[in-house]
């Protein structure tokens, strides 16, 4: 039931894509790809995770964590991306010493999957890329 709502999710933000493309919405345009990028991490650790049972938890932090590359640029655009990256990487590698159950191979793909996240979401909102989104999309 979870990998079919997430599917919805796809359509509906892959619509929101052309849909932003027809009323010239910038906005509409990069949440919609950040979104696609979320959905996709979400995917692949609900995967390697046990939805069932109480990992919820850990694939809610990581999303966030993800995202956390657009909240700080909409908060403190002066800080540099390599700057937020560190930042980013110390706060996983933290979150990972304290999970008592989840196993090297876990850590290390659910690592790998949210720094791709990560750095995607960071691509998306650079002023560079917001220049030239219709061109992309």
């Amino acid at each position: 039931m979870f990998q079919i709502q997430l599917r919805y999710f796809q359509y509906i933000l892959s619509l929101s894509i052309f849909v932003g493309i027809l009323i010239s919405s910038t906005p509409l345009i990069s949440s919609s790809f950040v979104g696609l990028t979320l959905i996709w991490l979400t995917e692949m650790l609900s995967g390697q995770f046990d939805v069932n049972g109480d990992k919820y938890y850990v694939i809610l932090i990581l999303l966030l964590l993800s995202f956390s590359s657009v909240t700080f640029e909409n908060f403190y655009p002066s800080i540099e991306t390599y700057v937020t990256l560190f930042i980013f990487l110390l706060v996983l590698m933290i979150y990972f010493l304290f999970q008592p159950d989840v196993n090297v191979f876990k850590i290390g793909n659910a690592v790998f999957l949210t720094a791709i996240t990560f750095l995607v979401n960071c691509y998306i909102i650079y002023p560079l890329f917001q220049e030239n989104i219709f061109h992309i999309s």
